[in-house]
């Protein structure tokens, strides 16, 4: 599994089981995961959404602090963070249906199995 995939992956999980609200489960997901992942490390199909996303809740790439993400979040529409837990989900979708393209093609998971 691709580095993008495997943060979008767990990014997914924490916000399908972990306690919380939506909001929390948005926050959390972002500082554990997300913020590990660079724009080129995603498909061209989503590399925008995860740019406004990341602008969105965290402006200028600064150090990742707790409270101003959750100040951020906290002012978001209901509905924005639906958009936004759903933007993460469609990330992951599209990372997983490109994977092969995008890993290295001496990454071992791309040989056949003999």
């Amino acid at each position: 599994m691709s580095h993008a995939s495997e943060h979008l992956k767990l990014a997914v999980q924490h916000l399908a089981q972990a306690t919380g609200s939506p909001r929390e489960r948005l926050a959390q997901a972002f500082l554990q995961n997300l913020v590990w992942l660079r724009p080129k490390d995603l498909p061209g199909e989503v590399r925008n959404h995860f740019i406004r996303l990341l602008e969105l809740l965290n402006p200028g790439r600064r150090k990742h602090d707790v409270a101003s993400l959750q100040r951020r979040i906290d002012v978001l529409a209901d509905d924005d963070i639906g958009a936004l837990i759903e933007a993460v989900v469609d990330m992951f979708d599209a990372a997983t249906r490109y994977e092969p393209l995008l890993r290295s093609p001496d990454d071992p998971e791309n040989r056949p199995c003999v």
